[in-house]
């Protein structure tokens, strides 16, 4: 393998632990917006998803991190970082 190539490989594991970063402060903010006590990040956004569209639990918790963003797009649509309280950002 090329250095190069490792390089490559790296970056876009680093993006995709941004990206799955990302979805789950935009779990802390559908949190606070749904005025959730127990449930934050992942939870929160599973917990909203078995609300909006009555899905079970079992259902939610077997969405991977595409399939959150793929269900909650519209949702997300709009949203940046930026909007999140900066006492709820974790980096």
């Amino acid at each position: 393998m090329s250095e190069e190539n490792n390089e490559s490989r790296q970056r876009i594991h680093q993006l995709i632990g941004e990206l799955n970063f990302h979805l789950e402060l935009f779990g802390d903010y559908i949190a606070q917006r749904e005025g959730y006590r127990q449930y934050e990040g992942l939870d929160a956004l599973r917990f909203y998803l078995m609300q909006k569209h009555n899905w079970l639990p079992r259902d939610v918790r077997s969405l991977s991190y595409d399939d959150l963003e793929f269900a909650l797009a519209e949702e997300r649509h709009g949203w940046t970082i930026d909007s999140q309280p900066k006492s709820k950002r974790r980096a």
